[in-house]
């Protein structure tokens, strides 16, 4: 399959491109969850503040990484949005085993595929900024005062 795909059209560059991005996709989506594990497992820690004095600190030094990391993320994030947005599809190959080929890789919906799940991280990934946010003003304020 790999050596019928080098032979018959350029497609194969778009699609090998396609397959890249998609598998970074799924690592951000793992570091992401993993971002975001860590974001609630600070919470918890905030929400037990009173039995440490050292959690303050910890916990701004947690929330100041975590900002970090999602500014990186987001960024990483646009970078993607971008890259699947730009890449065009070649037309269909005048001859039968490039055609067949085409239809076959699908390009066309793999890359709204991939669209729709940048997309929707983009919508994880906000939300993850929203309620890191939120929490940053609402606990670290309670914690200092209790």
């Amino acid at each position: 399959m790999v050596l019928l795909l080098l032979l018959c059209c350029c497609s194969h560059r778009r699609y090998i491109a396609f397959c890249a991005l998609d598998a970074f996709t799924k690592n951000y989506y793992v570091r992401l969850q993993t971002l975001l594990s860590e974001m609630t497992m600070l919470g918890q820690a905030i929400d037990c503040a009173d039995k440490d004095p050292n959690t303050i600190v910890k916990a701004n030094r947690a929330l100041t990484k975590h900002a970090r990391e999602l500014i990186i993320l987001e960024e990483i994030l646009t970078f993607m949005l971008e890259s699947v947005s730009s890449t065009e599809i070649p037309p269909e190959p005048p001859e039968q085993a490039g055609r067949t080929l085409f239809e076959r890789l699908e390009l066309h919906s793999y890359k709204q595929q991939l669209q729709n799940r940048i997309e929707d991280m983009h919508k994880n990934l906000a939300g993850a900024r929203c309620v890191n946010e939120i929490d940053m003003v609402a606990c670290l304020p309670a914690c200092l005062a209790g």
